[in-house]
């Protein structure tokens, strides 16, 4: 990693060296465009998990996410290169004459940025809502390490007694989703047929799990958990939702990880297995029906999938993010969420990334947060988002400038 951003900075700064002329305006768009170039090499070198680009750095400037809404997150990293691009060169210039293009654009950056409500035309939600969804989830945070939640199928019934205190004082409110960002056996759940595995991992039935949070919360809270699921012959990662003890949605993972998720047929003829089981490929569309609004569904990487939630944007109205990221650290979880913040102000629509371990957020439309809780934090998220009809962003409809 440190290689190939060593490598990555010394083309860009080798190329903008040789590209430079006389004009500091147009040194200044050279350097910066070449700078994202060099940005979005190493986003897809590194499936998305590059944590240098510096549009992560201006999630707290409102004008700045809003910007990402016209041309995307790297459309961002340009305009922040760009600025310094032209402080340098105007600093650099020889004569007021060559430096006041890159000045006065400089200036007009800086009002863009600085100047409330300028940059929020790009993103004002047409009308009042449609519908709000009120939201609960369920974080544990570093108490997560210390408890058993793998729960136990036993007698028809099941149960994970070590979090029935949390979840019922979490859904006393009988929020129109909770959320429970993790799989409740701790592995698989499967329907009809119990899947026979190499590894010591468990598994329930999907129904004795759905009974158990009826249980729990009230008959009006549809719940969300994010497990793998078997269906005869396949394994898929969904985000299973729940109501009154009856299944009512799906979504299943598009965006599948090599060697974690699934191990590729070249390596399974080496006589190689990385994985437990070979994930299987949701469906490219998938909707979900919750609390009278229409949701998509993003599980863990698929976070920093730009192209998915750019299409799930143009046919529902919020999204839900699970992921846990637990084995890499609190940096990429830190990171995720100022993904999710940016799959949200890229496509104007609400996002709602929940994490067991943290941190977890409800986001609106424009890359806020509305509600959310720290890495480590042991703590119930509460919030509403007001739902708006669909209203695609020039980004969801052309994607990176």
């Amino acid at each position: 990693t440190t290689v190939l951003g060593a490598l990555s900075c010394g083309i860009v700064l080798t190329a903008y060296r040789l590209l430079r002329g006389n004009s500091p305006l147009l040194n200044s768009l050279t350097g910066a465009a070449i700078y994202v170039v060099g940005e979005m090499i190493l986003y897809w070198l590194y499936g998305g998990y590059d944590f240098a680009i510096l549009a992560y750095a201006a999630v707290s400037v409102h004008a700045l996410m809003l910007a990402s809404s016209i041309g995307g997150m790297f459309f961002v990293s340009f305009l922040i290169a760009l600025g310094s691009a032209l402080a340098a060169e105007a600093f650099a210039a020889h004569s007021w004459r060559r430096a006041a293009p890159a000045v006065i654009l400089l200036a007009g950056l800086a009002v863009l940025v600085c100047v409330p409500g300028v940059a929020g035309y790009t993103q004002k939600p047409d009308g009042a809502p449609a519908n709000t969804l009120s939201i609960a989830i369920l974080q544990l945070g570093s108490v997560f390490y210390h408890t058993d939640l793998v729960g136990k199928e036993k007698d028809a019934g099941f149960s994970v007694p070590a979090v029935e205190g949390t979840i019922k004082d979490a859904t006393k409110g009988a929020p129109d989703l909770f959320i429970y960002p993790f799989s409740p056996v701790g592995g698989i759940l499967y329907d009809t047929e119990k899947p026979v595995i190499r590894y010591d991992i468990s598994t329930a039935r999907k129904e004795a799990v759905a009974l158990w949070f009826k249980s729990l919360v009230p008959a009006s809270t549809t719940v969300m958990l994010w497990t793998d699921y078997y269906q005869v012959p396949d394994y898929y990662s969904e985000l299973e939702f729940f109501k009154d003890g009856v299944s009512t949605a799906t979504y299943r993972k598009r965006d599948i990880s090599p060697f974690i998720e699934y191990t590729p047929a070249w390596a399974q003829k080496l006589g190689l297995a990385t994985a437990p089981e070979n994930i299987k490929p949701g469906e490219a569309v998938q909707t979900i029906a919750v609390g009278g609004t229409v949701a998509g569904g993003m599980i863990c990487s698929e976070v920093y999938q730009q192209d998915l939630v750019r299409a799930d944007a143009n046919r529902t109205s919020v999204i839900v993010s699970a992921g846990l990221e637990g084995f890499v650290g609190k940096v990429v979880r830190v990171f995720s969420l100022k993904a999710a913040q940016f799959r949200a102000a890229e496509n104007n629509i609400p996002v709602v990334r929940a994490n067991i371990l943290g941190p977890s957020a409800i986001i609106a439309g424009d890359g806020s947060i509305i509600a959310g809780a720290g890495a480590d934090e042991n703590k119930i998220v509460y919030g509403t988002l007001e739902i708006h009809s669909t209203s695609p962003s020039f980004f969801s409809r052309f994607g990176n400038l």
